[in-house]
């Protein structure tokens, strides 16, 4: 079933009879974050692994008409070499952040793409840094070197106003309603976004808890936010814009398409 091969100096994985290669979108992201590439074998090979590759791919299947969603992770990764993590991006950039400029653009590639996954009635369920691929901007996109796509579909799912039977996502980045009543619904996604983007602007976490079960508490038993950058105080349209993301309210969080029209996005 399995035919481990060395490539290009990646460890890299041939899946026979069981799903096709181009469809595991997460594949070699889940293979780096393995030391030993060899112990991937037990669970690349277990029932619910294939069940959530063969998920993704359907989904993927669905999303095929926006530049914001990416086709095959894989895929993107060894065609376009200069493309990075949008987590990697912020760790390596000067001063541990993101130029304002950058941030804005990044913003709206994601809410473009977040507002395409929501039309067609998904949820992604696991937005973060680590989540958001930049690739080469090409012709299309003057002045830009790069545009942020949505990646890693494993944890999506249909929007179907129901609860889940147990945590969806990453803890850093669950909202409020998810962690009180494992409801997933596209507001989810925002508060989502805006630790991600709290992570853009700083280079940090949205919290500063370390430990799972006090970090659990804070997001879903108290009136605490998530820690906002400094600069946001001198800009409105800023601290605005935060406050439709981070709305611990979820019915009055806006949605992706409306924070697209929102000022501060202006460049």
């Amino acid at each position: 079933m399995y035919e481990p091969t060395a490539s290009r100096g990646r460890f890299d994985l041939v899946l026979r009879n069981a799903i096709d290669f181009e469809s595991v979108t997460n594949f070699h992201k889940f293979c780096c974050d393995y030391r030993n590439p060899y112990s991937i074998f037990h669970e690349i090979g277990s029932a619910s692994f294939l069940r959530r590759m063969m998920m993704e791919k359907q989904i993927l299947s669905e999303l095929q008409d926006s530049p914001h969603v990416v086709h095959c992770y894989g895929d993107e990764i060894t065609q376009m070499g200069d493309g990075n993590q949008l987590e990697r991006t912020i760790r390596i950039s000067p001063g541990g952040r993101l130029s304002d400029s950058d941030v804005k653009c990044y913003a709206r590639d994601v809410l473009e793409g977040l507002a395409y996954v929501h039309s067609r009635g998904y949820i992604h369920c696991d937005i973060k840094p680590d989540n958001i691929l930049l690739v080469p901007a090409g012709e299309g996109k003057r002045g830009r070197k790069f545009v942020a796509k949505l990646a890693d579909f494993g944890l999506a799912k249909v929007a179907d106003g129901l609860a889940d039977s147990e945590l969806r996502g990453t803890y850093m980045f669950m909202s409020p309603e998810l962690v009180e009543s494992k409801v997933v619904d596209f507001p989810a996604d925002i508060w989502a976004f805006g630790c991600t983007l709290v992570e853009m602007m700083t280079g940090k976490s949205a919290w500063d808890y370390s430990d799972v079960e006090d970090l659990l508490y804070v997001i879903g038993e108290s009136d605490e936010l998530p820690n906002l950058p400094s600069s946001i105080c001198e800009s409105e349209d800023a601290t605005d814009f935060f406050g439709r993301c981070l709305c611990r309210n979820a019915g009055f969080r806006w949605s992706a398409e409306m924070l697209l029209d929102h000022p501060f996005l202006s460049i």
